[in-house]
């Protein structure tokens, strides 16, 4: 399966908010994808 974000890269989980597949790079401390996390912050 391959993250949803990068596009590039094997994603090993799934963000707990929007359950796209993110790997190790795009994904943040809590589980969250990089996107989630900047909508969050905002």
């Amino acid at each position: 399966m391959k993250c949803q974000i990068c596009r590039v890269r094997i994603a090993n989980q799934r963000c707990r908010r929007c359950g796209k597949a993110i790997c190790q790079r795009c994904h943040f401390h809590h589980g969250l994808c990089v996107e989630c996390r900047r909508l969050l912050r905002e």
